[in-house]
């Protein structure tokens, strides 16, 4: 639920927790939109198998989990920072902003 100002939180007023689910469903979305795109393309220049498919979304899904480790691990540090850190993941990545 919004506050009475009206509008979704700003990056500044996002807890750790919010920014890192935002973090990671934005990642998955991009994941699942580039992986769609890579597949469709691959599968236009030869048959892909199933094994293939989920050897390709694996990668897909370990790449997102690598990257993201270093982001979350931030959040694990004493609550001063917390806030920090998830004030700047937030404006680095535009959490702010409606999701897709």
């Amino acid at each position: 639920m919004f506050t009475e100002r009206d509008g979704p939180p700003t990056a500044s007023e996002l807890d750790a927790r919010t920014v890192e689910c935002r973090l990671r469903r934005r990642a998955e979305a991009v994941k699942r939109d580039e992986l769609e795109e890579a597949l469709s393309r691959i599968d236009s220049q030869r048959d892909l198998t199933a094994a293939d498919r989920d050897r390709l979304e694996r990668l897909a899904d370990d790449i997102i989990d690598d990257l993201l480790e270093s982001t979350e691990a931030a959040f694990e540090r004493p609550a001063n920072s917390e806030d920090e850190a998830a004030r700047a993941v937030a404006e680095r990545f535009d959490l702010d902003a409606p999701s897709r």
